[in-house]
């Protein structure tokens, strides 16, 4: 598998699941390494002001798709609308699912072999999941 950073709970299982109608689509949770980077160094430059940041990795994930067998792995476009109708204000965003690790909190992601290309899944749209 070609993706760096995924994201594992702490009894190994990983946030990554095949499309059992669509061969060679995977989805899978990853952290955004540079962004944590990022935050990290800022937080570093900003403790000469005695306030510490603190940064929950897991507010850092975000979902990606292959369609190639984990070749190439994609963000997957966030629709243009919400529920209600209203547009999501939003360049940089993205669609991500909630998956395994947050299971405990939100279902899983539902694929099946007879319901081609569709997926039932819960999850946000932003940068990151959370």
């Amino acid at each position: 598998m070609s993706l760096p950073h995924s994201v594992v709970d702490e009894d190994g299982t990983v946030d990554f699941l095949q499309i059992a109608s669509l061969e060679g689509v995977y989805i899978a949770q990853i952290f955004d390494s540079n962004f944590i980077q990022k935050s990290l160094t800022q937080g570093i430059q900003n403790s000469n002001n005695k306030k510490k940041k603190t940064i929950n990795i897991e507010d850092y994930s975000q979902t990606k798709i292959t369609h190639d067998k984990g070749g190439v792995w994609k963000s997957i476009k966030a629709p243009d609308f919400d529920s209600n109708g209203k547009a999501y204000n939003c360049k940089q965003c993205n669609l991500h699912f909630n998956m395994h690790t947050q299971s405990h909190r939100f279902g899983p992601v539902y694929s099946h072999p007879r319901a081609v290309g569709h997926i039932i899944a819960t999850g946000s749209v932003g940068s990151h999941l959370n």
